[in-house]
């Protein structure tokens, strides 16, 4: 593979351009001389894994008729410091730059108008600078991670025990899709559909977990996405 990889990108400097321009999929099954199927279990495997953050899946906004893409916290920041790039090689990011740019660095999967609108969510508006469009981030999303940089320089410098909290899920059935199997070997049998889900909420530091912090709730069937469970009676109770 690794000879591969290197005749790929001499042929692109012999050619002076990229081969299969902006498909990330076929560009490394062209590269790695393997089918692009190959490519796509590899990445979902990963992604299953934990190795690789998966975006939420498409759903639609309460209230309106346009669709729109909830990126979590880990894409987001993927995002934001793309542009910030952009900025520091002082060039000016537009959307078409940034959608590439994502789609080499981490597969984006969604088009531009998804991406419009979760750059917009995230705080950057689209301004007028010195006779220059181009994407600035809002002041006060500035100002709030410098204050929160600050105060955790503080609280480490004090020593202070820094305690962060996430939430996840969890299916009854939840198990690995792809398994080693023969012709005489049918695996582990599971029972069809995911089952109910488990809520699960913790906190912990570098001393580990934070005693009695754990919560776990079963979920309503029917929700589409688990961050809709997490609410902020749940949150309080908590």
């Amino acid at each position: 593979m690794i000879a591969s990889v290197k005749e790929f990108f001499e042929r692109e400097k012999t050619t002076g351009a990229p081969i299969l321009f902006g498909n990330v999929i076929k560009r490394t099954a062209e590269a790695l001389q393997v089918s692009p199927a190959s490519v796509k279990r590899v990445g979902s495997e990963m992604r299953s894994q934990g190795f690789v953050s998966s975006p939420a899946k498409l759903g639609r906004k309460s209230g309106s008729g346009a669709a729109q893409q909830e990126t979590d916290n880990f894409l987001e920041g993927v995002i934001r410091r793309r542009i910030h790039r952009f900025y520091t090689s002082s060039e000016l990011p537009t959307m078409e730059k940034l959608l590439l740019a994502l789609q080499e660095d981490v597969e984006y999967p969604f088009g531009r108008t998804t991406l419009y609108a979760t750059v917009r969510r995230m705080g950057f508006r689209y301004k007028r600078r010195n006779k220059k469009v181009s994407l600035y981030e809002q002041h006060r999303i500035i100002a709030a991670r410098h204050d929160y940089l600050r105060k955790i320089q503080t609280f480490r410098s004090d020593n202070r025990t820094i305690v962060y909290l996430d939430e996840t899920w969890l299916n009854a059935h939840h198990t690995h899709e792809r398994c080693w199997l023969d012709y005489d070997s049918r695996g582990i049998r599971v029972p069809s559909g995911k089952g109910g889900r488990l809520i699960i909420l913790h906190a912990g530091s570098g001393h580990g977990w934070i005693p009695n912090a754990a919560l776990i709730f079963r979920g309503k069937k029917g929700s589409g996405d688990y961050h809709d469970e997490m609410n902020t009676k749940h949150f309080m109770e908590w």
